[in-house]
């Protein structure tokens, strides 16, 4: 399949409305030097001319600048009329001047238009406004008396430009297009779906995602040509279908079996309905991934979410439709807009871990909670997961590490030694210039690297890159502290720990649930409790909320702990005043000491 390039692909309506809006000023600022030249000029009063050009320049630039503000909101068959109108000004400004070489330099603004039809257009209508402004230009000079060699230079400069125009357009269209379908490609794709998504876009809009399930078979057993073949008559049918369905929608090959459709306009249900009426007409199984843009959500969550619904549709046994979860994006998009705008919503908390010898603290997690104005509390176990998937656990990772790293400080004031652990997640050490961003909080803030721990999963030292690994050992370096979190869900880290740039272990609560009543449990705890000792590592029990579970740690040899039986998250003033009441109290000197 083949379309004819033109701008309908290249010049999106935002592009179409800034250059006609600055050759209509233009046009219309070259009449009005014309009208003047025609005043300074006249023996004898205001020349008609003069008075003429002033209408037809103050029309242009006032229509000029009408486009450029509101242009890019039109639709694209309105600017044939712009383009159109265009040629009548101008002949009308030709006809208007009172001299000949004003009539030449007003025709002249007939090349304006020229490249207007080329830049916007298909061949076919570009062809009918470049047989306009030419029909215009041989009347309007015809008209003047204008020797008939200065018109055909003129007519052949308009028809040179346009041409030229033309070529660079076809030369645009084809880096932004797949060489096999025709379509749109991967690059063309991702700028109109930045231009659909740009700010806080209100339109409703949508993202399908379609995998072809069975083109690897085609390509086996009847050869890679036939598959071509059958991706070009999947692009063809697609491209007609969805294009004469949803105005303003783009189709592109993705990649591969993959392609992408992006319906502006449309909502997650009528989405679905035009997919499901694909199947069809394509003539080959595809599964489907579907996602509806909330409000303020960005492109990449938008994306991940069509991709994270294609999966499921593809792990579901294929040719079947998957959206994805809108209550998620909506609360992703919540998250985005309060980081944003309201950063006030997040407060952190911080739970004690004790010494479980003698009670006394030792350090604080600290643990992010979410109050949003409409939604009330919002719990970690949905807003953490909806940040990852939406790419903002960056952003929402740095707002909590500079507040805690502060209150660190508030607290270090009354208990020197205390340690602040922050939870980081493995998109965040793997961030080029997280190592930086630790080092500048710390610095920001006061705080001494010893008094940072950074916490990172289990799950995300097992699948650690070597960039990850390679920034905790830098932090470890440099005396911040790092705990390994949630341990005993997995099973890899026990040959890893030796490797591993850690000071501490931190058991997961459903390890440490289970001390009590299965004595394998205990044994298994015991035997890491020396490993531990022998590699300098501190261990932690998380979840401790019973006087049992505490005591057999004792038992066992566990020397910290963490969890509800000593306390729950607290705001960092709880805890200031817990440090302040543990406090011993200063000692008085007698008087009667030395007597």
């Amino acid at each position: 399949m083949k379309w004819s390039r033109s701008a309908p692909e290249v010049a999106t309506p935002r592009m179409m409305a800034l250059t006609t809006g600055w050759l209509y000023l233009a046009g219309g600022l070259t009449a009005l030097v014309v009208g003047v030249s025609d005043l300074l000029v006249a023996a004898d009063g205001v020349p008609l001319s003069f008075l003429h050009l002033l209408a037809i320049g103050l029309t242009a630039m006032g229509t000029g600048a009408i486009v450029l503000v509101w242009g890019g909101r039109w639709p694209r068959a309105f600017f044939h009329v712009l383009v159109g109108g265009g040629s009548v000004l101008i002949t009308l400004a030709t006809l208007a001047a009172g001299s000949a070489s004003g009539t030449m330099v007003a025709a002249a603004i007939f090349t304006f238009v020229a490249i207007d039809a080329a830049f916007y257009f298909a061949p076919p209508a570009a062809l009918a406004h470049l047989l306009l402004l030419l029909t215009g230009l041989v009347v309007a000079l015809s008209t003047r008396g204008v020797p008939a060699l200065d018109i055909l230079g003129l007519f052949l400069v308009c028809l040179a430009v346009c041409a030229v125009t033309a070529v660079l357009v076809d030369r645009a269209s084809s880096a932004d297009r797949d060489t096999l379908t025709g379509l749109p490609n991967r690059r063309r794709f991702e700028e109109a779906f930045a231009t659909a998504t740009r700010g806080r876009n209100r339109h409703e809009l949508t993202l399908a995602v379609l995998d072809l399930d069975d083109l690897a078979a085609v390509n086996d057993g009847r050869g890679p040509g036939e598959g071509d073949e059958l991706l070009r008559a999947v692009a063809r049918t697609l491209h007609r279908t969805v294009t004469d369905a949803v105005p303003g929608a783009v189709v592109a090959r993705y990649g591969g079996d993959e392609f992408v459709l992006l319906l502006p306009g449309t909502c997650g249900d009528v989405a679905t309905r035009l997919v499901d009426g694909l199947r069809a007409e394509v003539g080959i199984a595809f599964s489907c991934g579907l996602a509806q843009r909330a409000h303020g959500e960005s492109r990449s969550a938008l994306l991940r979410r069509a991709l994270a619904a294609l999966t499921a549709a593809k792990t579901g046994g294929g040719g079947r439709t998957e959206r994805a979860d809108d209550a998620t994006a909506l609360l992703a998009a919540d998250l985005t807009s309060a980081l944003a705008e309201d950063p006030d919503q997040f407060h952190v908390v911080h739970q004690p871990i004790v010494d479980l010898t003698t009670g006394d603290l030792l350090a604080v997690e600290a643990l992010c909670r979410w109050t949003h104005p409409t939604r009330g509390p919002v719990s970690p176990a949905e807003f953490i997961p909806a940040a990852e998937n939406a790419g903002l656990i960056a952003e929402l990772g740095a707002l909590v590490l500079e507040r805690a790293c502060a209150d660190a400080v508030r607290l270090r004031a009354v208990q020197p030694d205390l340690v602040v652990a922050v939870n980081v997640s493995g998109r965040q050490l793997v961030r080029p210039g997280f190592y930086a961003e630790v080092l500048d909080v710390l610095h920001r803030t006061g705080l001494p690297a010893s008094g940072l721990c950074i916490e990172v999963t289990e799950s995300v030292v097992d699948g650690s890159t070597p960039t990850a690994l390679r920034t905790l050992e830098m932090l470890h370096a440099d005396r911040v502290q790092v705990a390994i979190d949630d341990f005993g869900t997995g099973y890899s880290a026990f040959s890893r720990l030796d490797a591993l740039p850690a000071h501490h272990l931190k058991l997961d609560a459903a390890f440490t649930a289970g001390i009590t009543t299965s004595g394998r449990r205990a044994g298994i705890l015991r035997g890491l409790l020396d490993m531990c000792a022998a590699l300098g590592l501190s261990v932690v029990a998380e979840g401790v909320e019973t006087c049992e579970q505490a005591t057999k740690l004792r038992e066992l040899g566990c020397p910290s702990a963490q969890g509800f039986l000593f306390a729950r998250p607290q705001p960092v003033s709880e805890i200031h005043r817990r440090l302040l009441e543990a406090r011993p109290a200063p000692a008085v000197q007698s008087a009667a000491v030395g007597r």
